[in-house]
């Protein structure tokens, strides 16, 4: 019997929605378009006997629908019927929690892909992940740690998502660490980065000294607007001096 007969009619749209599967019958696009019914008459045909390609899109079908447990179950599959424990079939669960901002989750299989001598092919879901749950430094910390696993730059998206959630608390400590490191990596400095830093000034209350100076270091030219808020910014030092002499 040829395979197009053995797959499941569920499938075409699934094929339509993304193209041709050559790797598995299963493929995730368009999930959450088909939703759980489909999804899971599609897995039902396949589950019996998986490709690794099934599983993997399985995972994060159902993962796009927010159902975890299916997904966990998908990935258990995999890993017992097919004897495979690899970085990429970790890294597909893991997407999945920190897509869901299940950071428990995502910190124990962590966990377990370091004792199984695996380590994510990509950091970016766990990064993202720690953003959203607001525990920047924890964020800060695993960006470097993939940075100098992968020998290259950081993701600039990511250094930025730190970066704002560092404005919003005032750390200007971090903030200036991060800040170099992105220079040091190769990223040219722009506006916007100044912009956030001196957001970072703003809510921690205190003076930005020699900010314009470090604009025109870096060749850009502060616009008006900018100005005035560095001007802003600047009157803290005046309050600081106060309080001092009053002190």
């Amino acid at each position: 019997m040829e395979e197009s007969e053995e797959e499941p009619p569920d499938s075409k749209p699934f094929r339509y929605l993304s193209g041709s599967n050559s790797k598995g019958r299963f493929c995730s696009v368009g999930a959450p378009i088909l939703g759980e019914d489909s999804v899971g008459r599609i897995w039902k045909a396949c589950e019996s006997l998986p490709s690794w390609a099934d599983c993997m899109a399985a995972i994060e079908a159902w993962g796009q629908l927010r159902k975890i447990e299916n997904a966990e179950a998908a990935f258990d599959i995999m890993v017992k019927k097919l004897m495979t424990k690899s970085a990429k079939h970790f890294t597909a669960l893991l997407k999945v929690y920190a897509n869901n901002k299940m950071s428990a989750e995502a910190k124990n299989l962590v966990k377990q892909m370091e004792a199984s001598g695996c380590y994510p092919l990509t950091w970016d879901a766990l990064v993202a992940l720690y953003v959203g749950t607001g525990e920047v430094e924890k964020a800060d910390n695993i960006l470097e740690k993939a940075a100098q696993q992968r020998r290259g730059r950081p993701l600039f998206n990511y250094c930025k998502a730190i970066m704002d959630q560092y404005a919003k608390s005032g750390d200007i400590h971090n903030a200036e660490r991060l800040f170099l490191r992105m220079r040091k990596a190769g990223y040219s400095a722009r506006l916007r980065q100044y912009n956030t830093r001196l957001r970072q000034y703003k809510h921690a209350k205190a003076p930005a000294y020699g900010f314009i100076e470090r604009l025109k270091g870096d060749s850009i030219s502060p616009s008006k607007s900018f100005t005035m808020q560095v001007a802003k910014v600047e009157a803290f030092r005046k309050e600081n001096e106060l309080i001092c002499w009053n002190e």
